[in-house]
Formats: structure tokens, C-alpha cells, sequence
């Protein structure tokens, strides 16, 4: 009866065969040339975004692509471990469609504390709503940076729409990208995040396969018309240059004659090495900018307030600040504080006599 059938074990086999053929095979929406091209687009645009951010947190940062590979949305589950910060966004010029940005919670952690002028020895364990919000207005730069390169190494404008972002686990697989399913293709670009000289972090970006096409397809056309460009121009032509009579050049230079004369050797004297201290710098001339108006603002205290304790403030609400009785309120020059002080009563006016106060030439610095 079950001749010519297959059993379950022969099917499970050739299932089994079938998928495994499908793995080494891999996929081949991409050639390497289209990788090659997607790995100097990365190069460009993040070596950009990189210099926008080391701007930003005042650091020398370092940005390199690692690997350019194309792969399922649920291998990009396996390139990060833990929480990672994912931010998504979505071009409406130039390019269409949406792309995601993976950075680990450990490096969000770092850019945020340097963002907020901190020196990332106390990290908070998990990014809390002011630590995300200073790691997206960075990466919202970076961003901004990279349509300028865009536009620069393609040709045309390009235009992001302000990115959202998220903390997710990769372990729950979320949506990497809104319009694909875990099961659907993606090329991803992996960078090396260099911060400092201690700090190495990864950085992702994954884009959707007709995204990254779109990117090389404008990069060898923008990269033809240059060359056409080049080609056409005409070249200067070269000034024929007249031979000399070969009758009055030598064809051999004559030997030198050795000297027969004795010649007499001196040591060499020097005159002696004046050490002479360092030249002074000039003062700036700030005469011209002595009757400049800046506004002088003391600062009492400050705190931060939950959006829903805001709206509840009416009169009679107390506000708690950060400073206790007595202590020393800051004295800031367009924001930049430049002395401390203790509050004074002048007639019906407040005041604020100075207690300490930094050196007029830092003083200077700080409003230059």
C-alpha cells in the first residue's frame, strides 16, 4: 500500500535538507559591489556624524564600519545582547521609507553623561527618561549630519522626519523596522564607536533591502557624472618646447681638478644660545565691546518637576529647590555663572553681595 510513498522520517529529512541548502546559500538581493559601495557610504556619512557628536560631548570620537551584510530581520536579534536604545526614522525626500538605529544601553549611557557634562564614572544602571532624552537630541544631530553627507556624496536634498525612539529588549524581538516582519530581508551596517580612549561601543544601522539599492544606484550614477564631467572638459594644451643646439651643451662634464693649495681648518664657533623667556601675549582689546549690554541673572536653586506636578501649581504651591538657607546663590552672566553671593536686602530691593568670584581673565573667557 505505502509503495512509491515517502515516510514521515524521509520527509522531516528532506525538510530538514531543504532548509539547511537554503542557510549556506545564504541571500542574494545584493552583489559585492553593492556592498562595497553601501560600506563607503557608511564610512562617509558616519566619519560626519561622528565629528557632530564629538562636538556635542566634547571628546575625540572615532566612528569605522565593522561588517556590511544583508540578513533576516531576526539575525539582528543575535548582534545585541540585553537592552538596547532603538531609534527609528523615516526619510520624506531624496529617499523613502524607514531605517533603524541600534546603539547599545551602555554606550546610550556614556553619551548621555557626556552630553550632561558628565565624566561617565556614575552611570545610572538603566536609561531614565532625562538620560534618553540627551542621547536622542545627539543622535537626532548625528542624523542631521548624515542628510548633509547624503546630500554632499548623492547628490540632491534629503529630509528625516524628527526620529522616535525606544528602549527594547532584542530577547522579545521587536519590529526593528515598522513595515517588515522578522522574516523579511535587511541590510544592516555595523560601526565601531570609538569615544576617548577607553570607551568602544557598536553602533547599528539596518535599512530595507529597496533603501540600501536606492543608496547605490545614486552613488555610481553621481560618481559617472563626475566622471563624465571630467571627461568632457577640455585639457590645456602643452607648449612645445624648442631643443637647443646639442653642439653647445657637453655631453661630458669635466672632471674636477684636486685642489693643490694647503687649505686651512677652523673649529666652527657659535654664538651662544640666548634663553629668553616666553613672549608675552598681547591683552585683548575689548574697549569696543565695554558697552555691550549682558544680562545678569542670579540663580536662587532649581529642581526638577513631573509634567502632572506642573499643571497642579496654583497659588500658594511651594516650590522645593536644591539649595538650603543660607547657602550661596550663583551668579550668571548670559547664563554663564561667574561669582557666588549671598542675598542682601538694599532699601526695598534685593541685591547680592559677592563672596567669590573667578579671575576677570576667566571671567572674559567664558563670555567670549
Amino acid at each position: 500500500m505505502n509503495e512509491g510513498l515517502l515516510t514521515q522520517e524521509e520527509i522531516d529529512a528532506l525538510l530538514r535538507a531543504q532548509a539547511s541548502g537554503k542557510k549556506e546559500t545564504g541571500i542574494s538581493n545584493l552583489g559585492p559591489d553593492e556592498i562595497d559601495a553601501l560600506r563607503e557610504i557608511g564610512n562617509i556619512v558616519m566619519g560626519s556624524a561622528s565629528n557632530v557628536l564629538s562636538m556635542l560631548i566634547s571628546r575625540h570620537v572615532e566612528a569605522s564600519v565593522e561588517d556590511v551584510k544583508e540578513a533576516l530581520v531576526k539575525d539582528i536579534y543575535d548582534l545585541e545582547k540585553g537592552n538596547v536604545l532603538l531609534l527609528k526614522a523615516t526619510f520624506t525626500e531624496g529617499l523613502s521609507g524607514e531605517f533603524g538605529l541600534i546603539l547599545s544601553q551602555n554606550g546610550a549611557l556614556f553619551i548621555a553623561d557626556f552630553m550632561m557634562g558628565g565624566d561617565g564614572s556614575n552611570l545610572p544602571a538603566e536609561l531614565n527618561e532625562l538620560y534618553q532624552s540627551a542621547v536622542n537630541e545627539a543622535l537626532s544631530q548625528m542624523l542631521g549630519s548624515m542628510t548633509t553627507s547624503l546630500s554632499t556624496l548623492l547628490g540632491g536634498k534629503y529630509v528625516i522626519l524628527p526620529p522616535s525612539s525606544e528602549i527594547v529588549s532584542f530577547e522579545n524581538k521587536p519590529p526593528i523596522i515598522s513595515s517588515l516582519g522578522e522574516d523579511d530581508s535587511v541590510v544592516y551596517i555595523s560601526y565601531k564607536l570609538r569615544i576617548g580612549e577607553e570607551i568602544e561601543e557598536k553602533m547599528i544601522q539596518v535599512f530595507p533591502i529597496e533603501m540600501a539599492k536606492a543608496m547605490v544606484s545614486k552613488l555610481l550614477s553621481a560618481t559617472g557624472e563626475s566622471s563624465a564631467k571630467s571627461a568632457s572638459e577640455p585639457q590645456p594644451v602643452r607648449e612645445s618646447v624648442k631643443s637647443q643646439d646639442t653642439a653647445s651643451i657637453p655631453s661630458e662634464r669635466e672632471p674636477l681638478k684636486p685642489q693643490t693649495q694647503p687649505v686651512e681648518a677652523k673649529p666652527v664657533q657659535f654664538a651662544p644660545l640666548q634663553v629668553q623667556g616666553s613672549p608675552s601675549v598681547p591683552p585683548k582689546n575689548i574697549d569696543l565691546i565695554l558697552d555691550i549690554p549682558l544680562k545678569v541673572t542670579v540663580e536662587l536653586g532649581k529642581t526638577e518637576m513631573y509634567i502632572r506636578d506642573i499643571l497642579n501649581l496654583g497659588p500658594g504651591s511651594i516650590i522645593e529647590l536644591d539649595k538650603l538657607a543660607g547657602e550661596p546663590v550663583e551668579v550668571l552672566v548670559n547664563g554663564r555663572p561667574i561669582a557666588r553671593g549671598e542675598v542682601v536686602v538694599i532699601d526695598e530691593n534685593f541685591g547680592v553681595r559677592i563672596t567669590d568670584i573667578i579671575s576677570p581673565r576667566e571671567r572674559l573667557e567664558k563670555l567670549t
